[in-house]
């Protein structure tokens, strides 16, 4: 996951200093692993399952999503390359939170918990690595929590758009890939039902195409 985060300077001005799982983190954590090969619409594993391993993405796109029980999908992450997926189960061995699904053809590598509990404990920096990319994860989510419950749809819509243009995103968002505009994507990334999305698009001139 690339991600942002505004930093406090000694000044007391806010600094705009990235944050990512750096490339010298992913080597070491995935250094000796063989890359596999997945398709466009494989599974790496679906909500509740048991979690085993994490995976790092090599190439392509990885969707993390939930279901209701109705069926309404909300998409929580998008990952792309140098991207972790599934680390919270693999700490914490409780069941899969959401499910991950290839959008397109994936090399990806992965370690059991085990692995990924020895290198940890054997690298401080990877470890502190790892800590940073939750407490961003967190940091995401409670302002997703904030915007169900303070914007309206228009407003939610406008964040995820500006998203698309805007680079590495800000405090732990996840950016998405640079041809995700498409009109059944958009509306589950964008927290927004799909007539919604629909009706505000058609009324303001946009097109988005399937």
């Amino acid at each position: 996951m690339n991600t942002r985060s505004d930093r406090t300077g000694q000044d007391g001005k806010a600094s705009d200093e990235t944050v990512s799982f750096r490339p010298e983190h992913f080597e070491l954590l995935f250094g000796n692993c063989r890359p596999e090969r997945y398709q466009a619409g494989d599974y790496l594993f679906m909500h509740d399952d048991p979690s085993d391993r994490i995976y790092g993405v090599l190439s392509g796109i990885v969707e993390i999503s939930t279901y209701s029980i109705s069926g309404r999908k909300l998409v929580a992450n998008i990952e792309q390359s140098r991207s972790l997926v599934g680390e919270i189960g693999a700490l914490d061995t409780g069941p899969r939170t959401a499910s991950a699904v290839c959008l397109t053809d994936c090399d990806l590598v992965s370690l059991n918990r085990p692995q990924l509990m020895r290198k940890l404990a054997d690298n401080a920096s990877l470890a502190l690595a790892m800590i940073e990319i939750l407490c961003l994860r967190l940091r995401w989510l409670n302002a997703e929590r904030n915007d169900l419950a303070l914007l309206k749809i228009e407003a939610r819509l406008a964040k995820r758009l500006l998203l698309l243009g805007d680079g590495p995103s800000r405090k732990g968002s996840p950016e998405p890939p640079k041809d995700f505009l498409r009109h059944r994507p958009i509306a589950p990334w964008a927290r927004c039902p799909l007539p919604s999305s629909s009706h505000l698009f058609g009324s303001r001139g946009f097109l988005l195409v399937e």
